[in-house]
Parts: structure tokens; sequence; C-alpha cells
């Protein structure tokens, strides 16, 4: 598999988990 492709799908996941726990309050 692409390594940057990894990177960057994991970045972008990570992103999302962020916002939902911001968004999540606590």
């Amino acid at each position: 598999m692409d390594k940057e492709f990894v990177i960057k799908a994991y970045v972008k996941f990570r992103n999302r988990l962020e916002t939902m726990v911001e968004a999540g309050g606590d």
C-alpha cells in the first residue's frame, strides 16, 4: 500500500476523532 495514502487517511481519521471529542464536550 502507498505509505502517503495511509498517513493521509490516518491524519484525516485523527482529525475527525478530535473534532468529535471537542463537539462532545468533556
